[in-house]
């Protein structure tokens, strides 16, 4: 049966935003930043579970969507969506704890491996949804079904074995790569369970697709959030905070530290804001030195710094002082007056920023 140019274009967005999902998503691993404690070292962005809730909430906003779409539908003279069905939703629980456990897996993986080894990888749930349909549902495999399971098992053979090969990379070592290789083949497995289960015993009561992932990422959303509140106690090897033990006694180092995700998340833009403050801050003392110097007249008021007309990098206004608009986090604290960043001098004699 060929395919209808509707199917194509769903095959060929699934594609594309399945890439751009895995490259966002090693993109803020690889954010760095200093966490809650002031002692804290700065590291990167490793917060899986934390993805996957988010991922969840996704899922759970398509229930939003679909009822949307049916009140619109309603409004019609004619409507085209069938009525939804009374089901029982504890159907969604087993395939949204499937989910739950697969998604968590590979996020913990994408801090592991590269993401064009976890993105073919990830090509291993066709094998096991076709071996487990044969299993369970008594489906049969046409001749060209099982060419593609083959051609699949030699492509991950081959992306496995480039990655035993390589002896790891700057970023992650041979075992970490390895572990995490495996880690995805794992969670392709739980993939395919969930799949069958929810060919078995939910497809059979045709509930719209919107409303099933709608349920499935309620159930996923709230199961995970709730288990974060235990997981913030418990020490999580490398996936975990990088301080000082903190007071009472507990361990500094712990699995999902959701306040120190939100932190790194906002602490990356207010640091590049207060380097900016400080750079406007030391090329408008060298300007004032030179003012002097030449005889030229007084200075302008230190106290205006900011809305002097021209006081900037390359002309453009300073920033204002980022102590007002972002108060410290915590006991993080912003060192004042700052220190001159390293390599302004010779940016100053070039003449970058014309203050006062």
């Amino acid at each position: 049966m060929a395919w209808t140019k509707y199917q194509l274009f769903l095959a060929g967005l699934m594609l594309v935003t399945g890439s751009i999902n895995t490259l966002s998503a090693k993109w803020a691993d690889r954010l760095s930043a200093r966490g809650c404690n002031a002692t804290s070292e700065e590291h990167t962005f490793q917060h899986p579970f934390l993805q996957a809730v988010g991922m969840f909430l996704g899922e759970f906003s398509c229930l939003a969507v679909f009822y949307l779409l049916l009140c619109n539908d309603r409004r019609r003279s004619e409507p085209t969506m069938d009525a939804p069905q009374s089901y029982n939703p504890l159907l969604f629980l087993g395939p949204a704890l499937c989910d739950m456990t697969g998604t968590s897996l590979m996020y913990v993986a994408l801090n592991m491996t590269s993401a064009s080894s976890f993105q073919m990888l990830r090509g291993a749930v066709i094998i096991f949804t076709g071996l487990l349909s044969v299993a369970f549902l008594g489906q049969k495999l046409v001749l060209s079904q099982w060419l593609g399971i083959l051609i699949t098992i030699v492509g991950l053979v081959v992306v496995g074995l480039a990655d035993l090969m390589s002896n790891g990379d700057h970023e992650h070592k041979l075992s970490e790569v390895i572990t995490g290789d495996l880690l995805i083949i794992m969670a392709q497995v739980i993939v395919a369970i969930q799949m069958v289960l929810e060919q078995k015993f939910v497809y059979k009561h045709n509930v719209h697709p919107l409303q099933a992932v709608g349920t499935e990422g309620f159930f996923g959303f709230l199961i995970l959030s709730l288990l974060l509140v235990p997981m913030y106690f418990i020490p999580g090897g490398q996936f975990r905070e990088r301080a000082a033990p903190r007071p009472g006694g507990r361990p500094g180092r712990l699995l999902p530290d959701r306040p120190g995700a939100a932190h790194r998340r906002g602490a990356a833009g207010q640091h590049q804001q207060h380097r900016l403050f400080q750079l406007c801050r030391h090329q408008r003392h060298q300007g004032d030195q030179r003012h002097h110097q030449d005889g030229a007249g007084q200075p302008a008021h230190r106290g205006h710094l900011g809305r002097q007309p021209g006081c900037g990098l390359g002309g453009l206004p300073c920033p204002p002082d980022p102590r007002v608009l972002h108060p410290p986090v915590g006991r993080r604290h912003l060192q004042w007056p700052p220190p001159a960043p390293a390599g302004t001098a010779a940016l100053a004699e070039g003449g970058g920023c014309r203050c006062g």
